[in-house]
């Protein structure tokens, strides 16, 4: 299932896929959900909405009994399940290695740095922080981290997750509204990216993020016609 619509210069979609990392059908710039030590995620499983493990020692990143008798449960998130655990799993050492030169001290959420993509279908990675659904500033940092993202991939072609939906702990309604105002924020900036694709993995996901894209259309529209000024860039989008 895929849904398109062009904003100003920028090319919003979509997209119901198994997995955005395997699957997608963007192959230039992935948004991996990173976290703050830029460790990938090292752990068979996780909790949702955080707090976030400590990296471990180089060489426990793979055992699967390293953390301790934590018992696992609908709150956990599994490695596997997570855009970062594929990302580091399909990336391994050489990734690890790159992500360490590139913020070797880490960094906070509403951040994002770009590496190389070794051993992914993609040219480059955006490693992007996304915030914990429990932080007071949660949507100012998600919207920074978005802003950051698409700032390091101007005028090219974008796949991403629902960032913050997902291990990080945020309704999908809040998420895919943030990511909206993300897009458009990014339509309007001076050098875009080309196109950018949301890949989701269910129906709930999916009908949020265009039900939220349609209604910023729709506003610009309105504002259009009282004559409020409405974005220049995304009034293209209107008559699309």
């Amino acid at each position: 299932m895929r849904w398109t619509r062009k904003l100003g210069p920028l090319r919003v979609v979509v997209e119901r896929t198994t997995c955005v990392v395997r699957a997608s059908t963007t192959k230039d710039v992935l948004v991996n959900a990173a976290n703050e030590s830029l460790a990938g995620a090292q752990l068979p499983y996780f909790p949702r909405g955080g707090p976030c493990p400590p990296p471990l020692p180089e060489g426990l990143g793979n055992n699967a009994n390293s953390w301790g008798a934590l018992e696992t449960g609908p709150g956990f998130v599994f490695r596997e399940h997570a855009v970062d655990g594929v990302v580091s799993s399909l990336g391994g050492k050489a990734l690890r290695d790159l992500c360490a030169r590139a913020r070797p001290d880490g960094f906070a959420a509403g951040s994002a740095v770009a590496t190389a993509a070794p051993g992914l279908p993609f040219e480059t990675l955006v490693h992007a922080v996304a915030p914990f659904w429990e932080s007071p500033s949660w949507r100012a940092d998600l919207l920074r981290a978005y802003a950051a993202a698409f700032a390091l991939s101007a005028g090219r072609d974008v796949a991403t997750p629902l960032l913050g939906a997902g291990a990080r702990g945020a309704p999908v309604a809040d998420a895919a509204a943030a990511a909206a105002d993300a897009v458009a924020a990014a339509a309007s900036a001076p050098r875009p990216p080309r196109s950018v694709s949301f890949g989701v993995v269910d129906d709930v996901a999916f009908d949020a993020l265009v039900t939220v894209v349609c209604t910023i259309i729709e506003h610009e529209r309105f504002l259009h016609r009282k004559g409020k000024g409405c974005r220049p860039a995304l009034f293209a989008a209107l008559l699309d």
